[in-house]
């Protein structure tokens, strides 16, 4: 425990000012995709959620014009010990804690895309995420080309 709250001090301190203006304490940054490879219909979208509330919420739902379905998953270990992803109802976003929406963990999966409001590299399209405790927020999501993550060219 003494970790997350390390790891917490540490994401907050890199947002000087934003934790006091969001709703419930919650925070959604850093919204990414990949570029889907020509012809793709889907994509995953990663962020990541910090939790500065005394009480835990939840990430209930998710949608975007960019893509016909929009869907919240997470990776589960299989019987044979193989990752394997799942639809999740909802995700819970602990209090005082993040919450990571990474490749090949949590993410927001968008299907069918639209691709004139997807778009390409470098554009960026709006992902509405509905908390139990917060409400609804907009994020902006990036798109990016393959193989680029946050913080990296």
């Amino acid at each position: 425990m003494k970790m997350r709250k390390w790891l917490l001090l540490l994401v907050m301190a890199a947002l000087p000012g934003v934790a006091g203006a969001v709703p419930a304490g919650l925070v959604v940054r850093d919204a990414w995709t990949y570029a889907p490879p020509p012809g793709g219909r889907n994509a995953a979208v990663f962020a990541t959620i910090v939790n500065t509330a005394s009480t835990d919420d939840t990430l209930l739902s998710a949608t975007t014009p960019a893509a016909k379905i929009t869907e919240l998953h997470t990776m589960i270990m299989n019987d044979d010990g193989v990752m394997r992803m799942r639809h999740a109802k909802t995700l819970t976003v602990p209090a005082q804690s993040v919450l990571q929406f990474a490749p090949g963990g949590n993410h927001v999966m968008l299907m069918g895309l639209v691709p004139r409001v997807y778009g390409k590299p470098g554009d960026s399209f709006p992902l509405r995420l509905t908390f139990r405790q917060a409400g609804e927020q907009t994020v902006m999501v990036k798109v990016r080309s393959r193989g680029v993550q946050p913080g990296k060219k």
